[in-house]
């Protein structure tokens, strides 16, 4: 297995995004619940064309129609929303203004749409830091979420699980705490 260890995984997972690299996030303790919240998370940029398909065909393996749902820093979807609703769980579909419709078109369902996953320190220090970090990186604090795991699979438990997932999938690179993992594969002959 190829990997490094990153001395700040945020800033170097947001460049990542950035480029359009799809993310397996494996972090802390594993969630319990119907959504992935951070922790046992894909994660790709929003704002990239045809993103939605790519982690359909190549990563959930499941059908192009299905939709996305983004997480957000909380103070940066108050700007956008008007509700009191928490947010945090990733449990409300909610219509999505046309303004962040234009910034997150990938995590919007084509009736304009939205699972909105709201983050802040609070609720989840961890991810918070990434989004602050992808925020420098693609002018929003926002990602596609995704819950860790390929079609009819349970989301990833351990790192055998994530390690399982990450060769037998699409997704581009793997971070497990501080270490990057990639598919780069390199022979000498």
């Amino acid at each position: 297995i190829k990997y490094q260890k990153i001395q700040n995984k945020y800033k170097d997972c947001a460049k990542e995004i950035k480029k359009g690299k799809v993310i397996g996030w494996f972090q802390g303790r594993s969630e319990f619940g119907p959504r992935a919240l951070g922790n046992r998370s894909i994660l790709a940029n929003p704002k990239i064309k045809n993103m939605k398909y790519l982690l359909n065909s190549k990563i959930k393996y499941r059908e192009s129609f299905r939709p996305f749902a983004p997480a957000i820093i909380e103070s940066k979807l108050k700007k956008h929303f008007q509700t009191e609703t928490d947010l945090s769980f990733m449990t409300f579909n909610i219509d999505v203004p046309p303004e962040l419709r234009k910034l997150i078109p990938e995590a919007v369902h084509f009736d304009g749409t939205s699972r909105v996953q709201s983050v802040n320190k609070k609720n989840n220090s961890n991810f918070f830091q990434l989004l602050k970090n992808v925020e420098s990186q693609i002018d929003i604090g926002a990602v596609i979420n995704t819950s860790f795991n390929l079609s009819g699979e349970p989301i990833v438990d351990s790192p055998s699980d994530a390690l399982r997932t990450f060769f037998s999938s699409g997704i581009d690179i793997l971070y497990i705490e501080n270490f990057k993992i990639s598919k780069k594969f390199s022979f000498k002959i």
